[in-house]
């Protein structure tokens, strides 16, 4: 079996000459890391991504795909068919696609980094639960969102927070949708507060809503490093961020201005850990430029993690400008 997938033209101008490499080695990796061969290929001057299986691609797995525009099955002579695309379960694409803002993470680049830890993780729940715990404005939960997910984010800038929020309720509004907002408090063992979280229930379709059938997105605003004193323990399936780069983009950790991804993990990753269950997946971008591999690598491997190295291997490693060489690292849970 031979396929032919056409590539997204946003997806080429975030990642220039490395399109087809990282595309390919996405389909790698939704595959199953099975005996699929993908590899670029051009035809009639137009480049595709060419994937080669001895057994049929079901149409569900390449659909995920953050960078593909169209697909199509070779059969016969070399004649092409296309292939009709799944959507995903949940909202609407255009959830992520109507908010822009200066620094904004491409939102197909953080439909990759969602794809790999959706296929690496080792938990089998029916609705899986995403927590971003750098979450900005809230890219990688709308991502969790179209997919029919339930998402959890933690960010300690209020004004980011508070914006992903009520955008939220806005395109829920605008849609329909129906949704109940509430507002509660989070306290550690003295009773101090230590968090504000906002939840957003909401279903697609009104009989799920009737029957109680809903997802949500919980918005913290709080502090990544004592995350685990306001999200349950063993409760997330998956934690997706993109780390600080060390040139604009930066955390506040415990009050102070952390522009490293490396000291971002290191004071976070301990209670990180502790909301994810066993199995679930860690899938991390940073800028290879300020940050070595390796030291990332050693701060989850002493903290209880298994490192992914078929994904953690550079081959995701693409330019986004003149100070930033963005890379993945992906890790699960023992």
């Amino acid at each position: 079996m031979k396929y032919y997938f056409m590539i997204n033209p946003s997806h080429g101008r975030i990642f220039i000459e490395n399109t087809l490499n990282i595309g390919a080695e996405e389909l790698r990796v939704l595959f199953g890391k099975a005996d699929v061969k993908a590899y670029p290929e051009t035809l009639c001057g137009v480049e595709y991504i060419c994937a080669e299986s001895a057994n049929p691609i079901p149409v569900e797995i390449f659909s995920k795909a953050s960078f593909i525009a169209a697909a199509f099955e070779e059969y016969g002579n070399g004649l092409l068919k296309p292939q009709e695309l799944k959507k995903f379960e949940g909202l609407p694409d255009n959830l992520n696609n109507i908010l822009k803002y200066t620094g904004k993470t491409n939102e197909l680049f953080t439909r990759l980094l969602v794809n790999l830890a959706d296929s690496i993780r080792k938990t089998e729940t029916d609705v899986p639960v995403l927590l971003d715990p750098v979450a900005g404005r809230g890219t990688t939960l709308f991502e969790a969102a179209i997919r029919g997910w339930t998402a959890e984010g933690v960010e300690t800038n209020d004004r980011w927070s508070h914006e992903s929020e009520v955008y939220f309720v806005k395109y829920l509004e605008r849609g329909r949708y129906k949704h109940k907002r509430t507002v509660e408090k989070r306290s550690d063992g003295s009773g101090r507060k230590i968090a504000d979280v906002v939840s957003v229930s909401y279903a697609t379709v009104r009989s799920d809503w009737d029957a109680g059938d809903t997802r949500e997105i919980r918005f913290f605003h709080g502090d990544t490093v004592i995350l685990d004193g306001f999200i349950r323990k063993n409760s997330v399936d998956m934690i997706v961020a993109d780390l600080p780069y060390g040139v604009q983009h930066a955390s506040h950790v415990s009050g102070r201005r952390i522009r490293g991804a490396e000291a971002l993990l290191e004071k976070a990753i301990a209670a990180w850990r502790k909301v994810l269950k066993r199995g679930g997946s860690a899938v991390l971008s940073y800028n290879a430029n300020t940050t070595d591999m390796k030291i990332l690598q050693s701060i989850l491997a002493d903290t209880g993690f298994a490192v992914d190295e078929d994904i953690s291997n550079g081959r995701f490693r693409h330019r986004v400008d003149q100070s930033i060489e963005r890379d993945i690292i992906a890790a699960i849970k023992e």
